[in-house]
C-alpha cells in the first residue's frame, strides 16, 4: 500500500520529536550555551555599529557648523594642533623606557654587582666602594624619576599652550556665537584639567 504525503509528514514530525525527546541534557544545554553566546555577540555587533553612527553624527554636526562659519575652520585646527600635542606628551609619557635607557639600566646593575662584590673581597676599600654604590643607586633612582618630571615639565607647558589659545581664540567664537567644545574633538574631556591650568595661570605672580 502506498503512503500518503499527510502520513510522511506526520511521521518525519514524531521521529523529529522522538529525537530531541533522546539528545542528552548535555547536548541540550550545550544548544542553550550557543544560542546565548549567538545573542551576546549580536549585541555587541549593534552597540558597536551604533556607536559608529553617533560618532558620524557628531562629525557631521560639526561639519555643518563649519561649513556654516567657514571663518572657525583655522582657529579649529590650531586647537585640534595644541591638544593633540597635549595627548602626545601623555601617550610618551606612558612608554616604556627607551634601548638606550633599558641600557643604561642594565649597565648600572652590572657596575652595582660588580662593585659589591669587589666590597666582599677588599675590606681595606670599604669606604670608597660604598660611596660609588651610593652613586649608581641614586642614579638608577633618578632615572624613572627625572623622566617622569621631564614629561610633567611638557605635558604642563602643552596644556598652558592650549589654555593661552583657547583664550586668544574666544573672540573668534564667541563671535560665531559657537562653543568651540562643540568643534574640537576630545577637547570636552579635557576641560576640566584646562580650567585647573587656566585658574593656576590667572593666579600665577608675574615676573
Amino acid at each position: 500500500m502506498t503512503t500518503t504525503a499527510e502520513e510522511l509528514t506526520t511521521t518525519t514530525s514524531d521521529t523529529q520529536e522522538a529525537a530531541t525527546r533522546e539528545l542528552p541534557p548535555a547536548e541540550v544545554a550545550s544548544g542553550s550555551e550557543t544560542l546565548v553566546m549567538d545573542a551576546t555577540a549580536e549585541r555587541r555587533r549593534l552597540e558597536a555599529e551604533l556607536a559608529a553612527i553617533e560618532k558620524k553624527r557628531e562629525e557631521l554636526a560639526r561639519a555643518l557648523i563649519v561649513n556654516a562659519h567657514p571663518e572657525l575652520a583655522d582657529p579649529i585646527r590650531v586647537v585640534t594642533g595644541r591638544l593633540y600635542a597635549v595627548a602626545r606628551v601623555e601617550e610618551r609619557m606612558r612608554e616604556p623606557l627607551s634601548k638606550g635607557e633599558t641600557r643604561k639600566v642594565e649597565s648600572l646593575g652590572k657596575k652595582r654587582e660588580s662593585l659589591i662584590a669587589k666590597r666582599a673581597e677588599l675590606d681595606a676599600k670599604r669606604a670608597e666602594i660604598e660611596t660609588e654604590i651610593g652613586t649608581v643607586d641614586h642614579e638608577l633612582a633618578q632615572l624613572g624619576e627625572e623622566r617622569t618630571k621631564g614629561f610633567e615639565r611638557e605635558r604642563v607647558e602643552a596644556l598652558e599652550q592650549l589654555v593661552v589659545t583657547l583664550a586668544q581664540l574666544g573672540p573668534v567664537f564667541d563671535a560665531a556665537g559657537v562653543d568651540p567644545v562643540r568643534l574640537v574633538d576630545g577637547l570636552e574631556a579635557r576641560m576640566p584639567v584646562v580650567k585647573e591650568t587656566a585658574e593656576e595661570l590667572a593666579t600665577r605672580p608675574t615676573a
